[in-house]
């Protein structure tokens, strides 16, 4: 099986249980736990989100392919995570009091391990041992809500399982095709520098931080200042696009690494742009029809304005995310992250003063339109740029 086909099951296993989790805890458990549950999600995306910038995405774009960089990708990834559950726990001490910290902590460890599992494996040759681990949490959330056994502290217990494993795994790969991972065999200067140099962290962490905010800012809002069941519901409708993260997670996944071999940059990126948004509006007009048709048969949502909106709005959310996406291959390729931490800087000050509007006029049913919004300019400032250079 080639690795496209490999890496198109392994995001849609993903999002699936993301998509099936969201539902099955609104239909069996109630609005509390979709919001504890997805504020956890949150909070594990947001330091995903820097590890993904200063981590992940250089390891994918520049040295992926390059001999010696899987050892010390891992203890790069080592290093960064013990940090990350560092910050897990301040994030815990400042969040209300339904969240749990063995929650957020086993939401993070699952997804920060299987998206590091993902590459090491790529990188190794063997990219089919990835599918494990959300292939069985589909199975489990399947045949639970076939036989009504479904239980939310056995589905966390089977996601640290899971992540233990790939951690596991991984170690044993690696030992017969590569002799281990090992620490003296780090090259100090080449390490530092790939992963800790002072200027490109810098960058890295100032466009995560400016990334994290126009994606996960929201959320976190709603977490705190809208009722249960109106913030339960935006939750669901970002679930319902999750075909649509798979696309984008995927191609950028196979792209990523392809520009530095392209001999006109701009022309690959114009070309992947047309890619980008053709796959994510047939993708998005369906996950729009087939969210309609169940959450107005299966849970008995009003066919109002807010529900319609709401829909429409995450529809463009998620095609403007797609959409900037190649540009974002330019950017980390040329190093220009000053361009991208601009458009995303202004795309901030957007989001932020929709969301006074929202919150000092009470027009939370309109928070759907205040997150496009912010992706629309995001979107006009990030084209400008391509067409300047």
């Amino acid at each position: 099986m080639s690795l496209k086909y490999i890496l198109i099951i392994d995001s849609f296993a993903d999002s699936f249980f993301n998509f099936m989790i969201n539902f099955i805890l609104l239909k069996l458990v109630g609005d509390e736990v979709v919001v504890t549950y997805g504020l956890a999600m949150t909070y594990s995306l947001v330091i995903t989100s820097f590890l993904r910038m200063i981590l992940f995405q250089p390891f994918n774009v520049l040295y992926i392919n390059v001999d010696g960089a899987l050892n010390e990708f891992f203890f790069a990834f080592i290093t960064y995570f013990f940090l990350a559950c560092f910050i897990l726990v301040l994030f815990y001490l400042i969040s209300p009091g339904f969240l749990s910290f063995y929650l957020l902590l086993t939401v993070f460890s699952y997804i920060a391990i299987h998206e590091f599992y993902r590459l090491a494996l790529i990188s190794l040759g063997l990219p089919y041992l990835i599918l494990f681990s959300p292939f069985f949490i589909c199975f489990y959330l399947l045949l639970g809500v076939a036989n009504s056994f479904f239980n939310f502290d056995t589905f966390l217990f089977l996601m640290a399982v899971c992540a233990a494993f790939e951690l596991f795994c991984f170690v044993v790969v690696s030992f017969f095709k590569t002799s281990g991972m090992n620490i003296y065999n780090l090259r100090l200067d080449t390490f530092f520098d790939r992963y800790f140099n002072f200027y490109n962290l810098k960058s890295r962490l100032l466009s995560a931080l400016l990334q994290l905010s126009i994606v996960h800012l929201p959320f976190v809002f709603i977490s705190f200042f809208l009722a249960s069941n109106l913030a339960s519901s935006v939750f669901i409708f970002r679930s319902l696009f999750q075909p649509v993260q798979i696309v984008i997670k995927t191609l950028d996944t196979l792209k990523s690494k392809m520009i530095s071999g392209a001999k006109d940059k701009k022309k690959f990126v114009g070309d992947n742009i047309r890619v980008f948004i053709l796959s994510s509006l047939l993708v998005g007009l369906l996950c729009c029809f087939s969210g309609f048709l169940i959450l107005y048969s299966f849970f008995d949502y009003e066919i109002d304005f807010y529900f319609i909106s709401s829909l429409i709005c995450w529809f463009f959310v998620f095609v403007f995310m797609s959409l900037i996406r190649p540009v974002e291959f330019l950017q980390v390729y040329l190093n220009y992250y000053r361009a991208m931490n601009s458009a995303y800087f202004f795309a901030l000050i957007v989001l932020s003063v929709s969301l006074a509007f929202v919150y000092f006029l009470d027009f939370y049913e309109f928070i759907s339109f205040a997150i496009v919004l912010s992706w629309f300019s995001l979107t006009i400032f990030q084209l400008n740029w391509f067409r300047s250079i």
